[in-house]
């Protein structure tokens, strides 16, 4: 029979499997990635539109019953104020007994414009070239208006917290999937060959153990024997929820390379004694072990 005449099963060369990300790692990293992502974007829009409203919403009410105060009292013409900083300094160093009921709605106003964060206390916002037109148009537009809360020192600085923390580590969630999948395993059945990322390759007779002490979490320990040429004396951690057919590429060289370790697990079992490593697997905290 000539070689054009051999069928295509008989000269084909066996394609070495290669592992895929698993779909429960996957799964996880992409909605913890997301979780993340959208919380700090909703960190985001507080800090920047949501909590500044509120802020300014309750400074303008401040402002209004200090502007009610000062003409209750008939000095609502002397109400604007050139050096916000410099009076609202004044007004807190000055004992609350001493202060006068105009004082202390100014106070009020000044502290909710200096909530950290807000950034209003300046002229811009509490010099009034006409305090009574500035009376007249808040007490029309408060009418029907909800008071807002006021903003505590902490709300403002804690939204661009949650912000710097969700994406950071969305970042690097972000890395890690990369990370993850730019490595790849490759095995060859027939000679029961492992190929790991960097490209070193392992035989069951390689190995001097395989550990399971984290078998639990999805965690396997290869410690290879000091012969090997690149990897020997080393140990190797192999993350098997990240990756599919991993797990059983493992077991199946640990089968060949300590054939008598199969036959006491299985008698083990038989006797209902627990096997190395056994016991309810958990998956690993996070985005995998």
């Amino acid at each position: 029979m000539s070689e054009s005449n051999v069928p295509l099963a008989q000269t084909a060369t066996p394609t070495p499997t290669r592992t895929t990300l698993a779909r429960r790692w996957l799964i996880r990293v992409v909605l913890i990635t997301v979780a993340l992502w959208a919380f700090g974007g909703w960190g985001l829009y507080d800090a920047l539109v949501a909590y500044p409203k509120r802020g300014a919403a309750y400074a303008e009410l401040m402002q209004l019953e200090y502007l009610r105060t000062a003409n209750d009292r008939g000095v609502l013409g002397q109400a604007s104020i050139d050096d916000p900083v410099g009076e609202l300094a004044r007004l807190r160093a000055k004992d609350v007994t001493q202060r006068s009921a105009v004082e202390q709605q100014r106070l009020l106003w000044l502290e909710a414009l200096a909530t950290p964060g807000l950034g209003m206390l300046d002229p811009q916002h509490t010099r009034m070239e006409n305090p009574g037109a500035t009376l007249a148009r808040l007490q029309s537009e408060w009418a029907q208006r909800p008071a807002p809360k006021p903003l505590s020192w902490f709300d403002l600085p804690s939204q661009w917290l949650i912000l710097v923390v969700c994406w950071g580590f969305g970042t690097w969630m972000l890395i890690l999937f990369g990370m993850v999948a730019s490595k790849r395993y490759s095995w060859e059945p027939e000679p029961q060959r492992l190929t790991l990322p960097g490209g070193a390759t392992l035989v069951p007779a390689d190995l001097d153990d395989v550990d399971k002490r984290k078998w639990h979490k999805f965690i396997v320990f290869l410690k290879i024997k000091p012969g090997h040429a690149t990897l020997g004396g080393r140990e190797l951690r192999l993350d098997l929820f990240r990756y599919d057919h991993l797990e059983s590429w493992v077991l199946e060289m640990e089968k060949t390379a300590f054939p008598d370790r199969q036959e006491e697990e299985e008698k083990a079992a038989e006797n209902g004694a627990p096997e190395p490593g056994d016991g309810p697997r958990t998956e690993p905290d996070g985005a995998g072990a």
